[in-house]
């Protein structure tokens, strides 16, 4: 009798708890530490409050994390800049579609820590809503479904399958100052999601290759150009030739949308130390392997030995850099 009880308390309590989540934050509503939106409907993705380092609990991000891989991994970031202190930060949807991340609670006039930066305007009939998808994507639509703002166009410093990668951030909604650049920016360290020094994105004067950028505007990878079936001078990977197809926009211009090849879980992750990091979830261990990596060794840096010598990889995969030999005229 008592063990059917328990089953019955515990099969009662799951029922609430799935009952309870949902992916929604609607116009006017507030999430607040510790609760959570849960991606629909495979629960691949959770949105809410969480802090990087164990060492310091206290700092708390918005993140958009993998829900069932262990340890947590996070795929975004909003308040990078601005970590909160409140033990219970909270998340807001305003009238004109703006999502914010306040210290504390809206109605104790918390300090704005973050916003998606769109103008106030008048909501529709209907108003907004902001949904955590099963991509990954924190999503900000009207009620006929129109996305306004998406967390996809704003990177941190994961780039995950469905993406749409330009040059500049999208934009469907008036926002303040100039274009935004779409970069995916590396963590300061392992544990704190501050934007590090490493930024991965389109050449804006070639938009047909990429680069790793080191403190703003150091050239520290580049991928080479388009083919139309993958970048030159990268390693060849199935998941990367066909992983990416280019398009173009009228606004945009020249994008590249990405998809993942198989139905594993896979991220690429601009890490601290500047690499480019591809990672897919193995079947059997439901665990990160590393399946991709750029740079793999020194001489894959841009420019490692300069444009006179020739960069050979030694032990450790550092470069050993030998100048040309002078060619003497007969």
């Amino acid at each position: 009798m008592a063990a059917s009880r328990l089953l019955f308390s515990l099969c009662t309590a799951l029922a609430v708890a799935a009952a309870a989540a949902t992916d929604t934050l609607k116009q006017g509503d507030s999430l607040t530490a510790p609760a959570t939106l849960v991606s629909s409907p495979s629960g691949v993705f959770e949105l809410g409050f969480h802090a990087p380092d164990p060492a310091r609990p206290a700092r708390l991000y918005l993140c958009v994390w993998y829900r069932d891989t262990q340890p947590r991994t996070v795929a975004w970031v909003a308040n990078r800049v601005n970590a909160a202190a409140a033990a219970a930060p909270s998340l807001t949807l305003t009238a004109g579609g703006e999502l914010r991340v306040l210290d504390g609670a809206a109605k104790d006039g918390a300090p704005m820590l973050w916003s998606s930066n769109t103008t106030t305007r008048a909501a529709p009939r209907g108003g907004y809503s902001a949904v955590i998808q099963d991509s990954g994507s924190l999503q900000v639509r009207d009620v006929d479904g129109t996305v306004i703002w998406d967390s996809f166009w704003h990177p941190s410093d994961t780039m995950l399958s469905g993406m749409r990668i330009s040059v500049n951030a999208e934009v469907r909604a008036q926002v303040r100052g100039p274009p935004e650049r779409m970069l995916f920016t590396s963590w300061a360290s392992e544990t704190d999601p501050s934007p590090g020094r490493f930024a991965l994105g389109l050449d804006p004067a070639n938009p047909s290759q990429a680069f790793i950028w080191r403190d703003g505007n150091v050239p520290f990878w580049r991928s080479g150009q388009w083919t139309g079936l993958n970048f030159v001078g990268i390693p060849y990977r199935p998941l990367y030739v066909y992983g990416y197809k280019q398009g173009n926009d009228p606004i945009l211009g020249m994008y590249f949308t990405y998809t993942a090849t198989n139905t594993s879980l896979q991220r690429f992750v601009v890490a601290p130390d500047g690499r480019d990091v591809c990672y897919m979830v193995k079947k059997s261990t439901q665990e990160w392997e590393t399946v991709w990596v750029q740079p793999s060794n020194e001489c894959e840096r841009y420019g490692a030995c300069g444009s006179n010598a020739i960069c050979t990889v030694v032990q450790d995969r550092k470069a050993k850099c030998t100048c040309l030999k002078v060619l003497s005229q007969s």
